[in-house]
């Protein structure tokens, strides 16, 4: 990896990190505040959704990214080598319908 790619990985995962917290410190000071019972449920709901939300989108671009940066790299380490046909041809006079 250079070191752009690091930083860019980095500075990824830190906007991650900081937008989930910035949802639970909301939500922690909006029960603090004062919703309770049925006006709870919708809240922690939709920041839970969020924090899944963004985590995932971030994980799945960043999988995305390093599996097409590695394919046009062509150096697949989990690619095995292996001729271009795997089936053996025919031997010449072999006949299935014999």
């Amino acid at each position: 990896m250079s070191d752009l790619e690091i930083v860019k990985a980095r500075t990824g995962l830190w906007a991650v990190v900081a937008s989930d917290l910035a949802i639970i410190i909301a939500i922690v000071v909006a029960i603090t505040l004062g919703p309770t019972g049925g006006e709870l449920t919708p809240l922690l709901t939709s920041a839970f959704t969020a924090i899944t939300a963004i985590t995932t989108a971030y994980f799945g671009i960043k999988a995305v990214t390093n599996t097409a940066a590695t394919a046009l790299k062509g150096k697949d380490p989990n690619a095995k080598k292996r001729p271009a046909s795997s089936v053996d041809p025919p031997e010449p006079g072999d006949s299935e319908d014999r």
